[in-house]
């Protein structure tokens, strides 16, 4: 029986083979073991058998066979030559190990793989992958090996109900599937490191469940040409956990409706959890969504992450339907365009995001926007806790604008919008782009407690409600795209006026020439309550109220230092 290197990172073919179904047998290894004890998995795809290393000296092994039950089995079993044993640390659950999905474990080691950062491992994990999916599927395991590095040449074709995984420490992915230099994978056409079956043969629907777990993936996008992604999903209930993938010539993640051949699958591919990963500086897009057909995408999560992209990345989150998803809790950092885009929007969470910069490109004309999410008919979709950070240039190529968040009804009719607690931040002290906070065009929205700090612009919004919104700065311009009217009040310095008698209206004042500036208003002309005592107003200070409808408001300063304008709720 031959016997497999073990899955601690030894990395060596044991030196022994088993014929016999003797209690007690030796095994020994030309590197030694590094383990004090080690449970023991003999397979041959069909049959099982766990035993258990009770000595361990040196370069051998003594393993007692049939002391632990699987599937009630305590006696061993008599495989046949040419067989294959698994050594697993006992740190480890043999019993996990091998109910993975119900199924067994191949380890890509005895497959020829080496794993040394030198070889070619493609063809072994290929024949690893392959032979999993002919016993009905399990885990394919991806040791440290010799120095954790495996590398590929050509894509992986992965199979469906399969767990690839690989080694960790502190939970950081220590085993790396890395491009061989001059790969090239795909010659230009998209492809991946790894691309599902279904999908590389145009078979027409998704393919079934998948997860990765615990790898690292590395594009060595500075070696090859192309636009090969990390991984393309066309699955049903795909997972990728505790991954790094980094430095892809294309997307990092790249989930779509399309085949190989260009045509749409039929049936959906989505229900995805993708979760604390590390999506490092790719040439892409960190997460992409192609949504050709409408049938990619829908439902997800994307929560935990950390995305870190380049001078040369486009978004950190790119999804052509973002219908259901629960995007939270991660933080974005160096986006080279924006940082979430998400189209057909409903029953979309986009919370507690920690977003640092985006459009770091800075090219002329360019429109820039920190999130840009479209929204559908539909249920309500939640935008809240999240803060949208931006250094905008001071000097340099001019023309360019940032929105740090914008949301709108596209051609679909408007829906609810619940948007809450938000933060815009601009990280330069002296901006001179243009800088818009919260760009807001859909039906029925309620905007709270949101807070604008430093942007040279401000809010953009058609809304129903809104309340309680601080700006510390920022020129307020309006957009009455989804019902709103806006108008610049004639003010004459120190009369009260009154602004509407059938609704409520925003009102929002910018200050152009630093200048004396006081706020009062009232139910009647004879107003009573001061919003702004008597104060210095320096440039680019802004102050938004929202006066009850029939209310008067009365502004004392030189009115022509101050750009004011009113939005009805």
């Amino acid at each position: 029986m031959a016997v497999e290197a073990p899955v601690n990172g030894v990395g060596t073919t044991l030196a022994s083979s088993i014929t016999s179904t003797a209690t007690s047998l030796s095994l020994t290894s030309a590197t030694g073991f590094t383990n004090a004890q080690y449970h023991v998995l003999l397979t041959d795809g069909t049959n099982y058998e766990i035993a258990l290393a009770t000595a361990l000296s040196s370069t051998t092994m003594t393993v007692t066979r049939a002391v632990e039950a699987y599937n009630g089995v305590t006696t061993a079993f008599a495989f046949a030559s040419g067989s294959t044993v698994t050594v697993v640390p006992t740190i480890q659950s043999v019993t996990n190990l091998v109910n993975v999905w119900g199924r067994t474990v191949f380890n890509v080691l005895s497959y020829g793989a080496k794993g040394d950062g030198t070889t070619d491992d493609t063809t072994a994990i290929q024949n690893c992958i392959n032979a999993c999916y002919a016993a009905g599927g399990g885990t394919v395991l991806f040791p440290i090996g010799v120095s954790g590095t495996y590398l590929i040449s050509a894509p992986i074709v992965y199979r469906a109900n399969i767990s690839y995984e690989g080694g960790a420490y502190n939970m950081i992915p220590t085993t790396v599937i890395k491009t061989k230099n001059g790969s090239n994978l795909g010659a230009g056409a998209i492809t991946a490191m790894f691309v599902p079956y279904n999908w590389n043969n145009s078979v027409g629907t998704a393919d079934q469940s998948v997860r990765f777990y615990n790898l690292a993936f590395d594009g060595n996008a500075a070696n090859n040409t192309g636009i090969a992604d990390g991984i393309i999903l066309q699955n049903i209930q795909p997972v990728i956990e505790g991954c790094q993938i980094k430095n892809t010539p294309g997307h990092c993640v790249h989930q779509t409706d399309v085949m190989k051949n260009g045509s749409n699958i039929t049936g959906t591919a989505g229900q995805t959890s993708i979760k604390n990963n590390w999506f490092v500086t790719p040439v892409g897009d960190c997460y992409h969504q192609t949504c050709a057909a409408f049938n990619a995408g829908l439902d997800g999560f994307f929560v935990n992450n950390w995305v870190w992209t380049s001078n040369t990345s486009n978004w950190g989150f790119h999804a052509d339907k973002i219908a259901g998803w629960d995007v939270s809790h991660n933080h974005f950092y160096g986006n080279y365009i924006g940082i979430i885009y998400g189209a057909r929007a409903y029953g979309t969470h986009i919370t507690n995001n920690y977003c640092e910069n985006f459009g770091v490109q800075a090219t002329a004309s360019t429109y820039y926007n920190g999130f840009q999410i479209t929204l559908s008919s539909g249920y309500g979709t939640v935008i809240s806790d999240n803060i949208v950070m931006c250094s905008e240039p001071s000097t340099g190529v001019n023309g360019y604008t940032y929105y740090y968040v914008v949301n709108d009804s596209g051609a679909s009719a408007p829906t609810d919008l619940v948007f809450a607690n938000n933060m815009a931040v601009c990280t330069n002290a002296t901006p001179t782009t243009k800088g818009t906070c919260f760009v807001i065009q859909a039906g029925t929205q309620t905007v709270t407690g949101s807070f604008v700090g430093n942007v040279n612009g401000g809010n953009v919004a058609s809304t129903t409600k809104f309340t309680s919104t601080k700006f510390t700065t920022g020129i307020i311009s309006t957009d009455t795209s989804g019902g709103a009217t806006a108008s610049s009040p004639a003010f004459v310095s120190g009369t009260a006026l009154q602004l509407n008698t059938t609704s409520d209206t925003m009102l929002y004042v910018t200050t152009n020439t630093a200048n004396s500036l006081a706020i009062a208003m009232g139910p009647t002309s004879a107003v009573a309550t001061t919003l702004v005592a008597t104060l210095t107003s320096p440039v680019g200070a802004g102050y938004s109220y929202r006066v009850p409808k029939g209310w008067y408001v009365k502004i004392t300063g030189t009115i022509a230092d101050f750009t004011i304008v009113a939005v009805t709720c």
